[in-house]
């Protein structure tokens, strides 16, 4: 989208919060943007603030300037094999969408998963020796990278590797320092991870667990899931 295209968005919505008595406009134009413009429209226009914003409205550049301030969120489900991280992932991003809320995913796999089929063409171009094979259509692109005897990528090297969201959700990567919400099912007869890390900030299992440190999260509740997950704003880990 052409820089003047962007200015008259922003000003129009700047226009419209000003006209709001009740509404600080600069925090206003901010939760708009936040939750209605595309990530790579929110990408743009900070750039262009920072290049100095000539033609914004001074409402509209500051809000623009907080925007820069913000940085993705990143949320674990952490919990062993057969937890229900994925199901729950699953419930929880339709959730937080409905929210306004722009969601991406990362998944840690088994080092011999293949997102490709034999016999296809970019299959071929993989055997035949390419780094980087990109598959585009209409409705989606995919980027595969072959490592080969590269080291495998930190969760730092592929969360930059993502277009800006509002939430990444990781599924995986338990033992890397992020904030986490452990998912625990006594049936699987595990123990649990909290006590070893201090980054998992809530545990949700089917029942209340004694003496947590951290707060207790219903796992047949999503909602109540999804709204922590909103609400949760960890810097730290825990003492």
């Amino acid at each position: 989208m052409s820089p003047d295209r962007l200015i008259y968005m922003a000003n129009q919505i700047g226009k419209y919060f000003e006209s709001q008595h009740h509404i600080d406009p600069v925090a206003g134009i901010a939760d708009h943007l936040r939750k209605f413009w595309d990530p790579r429209m929110r990408q743009d226009i900070i750039a262009y603030v920072e290049q100095g914003g000539g033609g914004l409205d001074l409402p509209v550049q500051q809000a623009v300037q907080s925007l820069g301030q913000w940085q993705m969120r990143i949320v674990g489900l952490a919990g062993w094999s057969g937890s229900g991280k994925t199901s729950l992932l699953a419930k929880l991003i339709p959730l937080l969408t409905a929210r306004g809320l722009s969601v991406s995913t990362i998944k840690h796999a088994h080092h011999e998963f293949d997102i490709d089929q034999p016999g296809k063409d970019s299959w071929v171009h993989r055997q035949a020796g390419a780094t980087e094979v990109l598959v585009a259509s209409v409705r989606r692109y995919a980027l595969m990278r072959e490592l080969r005897d590269q080291q495998e990528p930190t969760l730092g090297e592929l969360m930059a590797k993502l277009a800006p969201v509002d939430i990444v959700l990781i599924e995986g990567f338990k033992r890397d320092p992020h904030p986490k919400i452990e998912i625990h099912r006594p049936e699987l007869g595990k123990p649990t991870l909290y006590p070893d890390d201090r980054w998992i900030m809530a545990v949700a299992s089917p029942e209340p667990l004694a003496d947590l440190p951290v707060p207790w999260l219903p796992l047949d509740s999503p909602a109540a899931i999804a709204a922590f997950i909103v609400d949760m704003k960890p810097e730290a880990p825990r003492p």
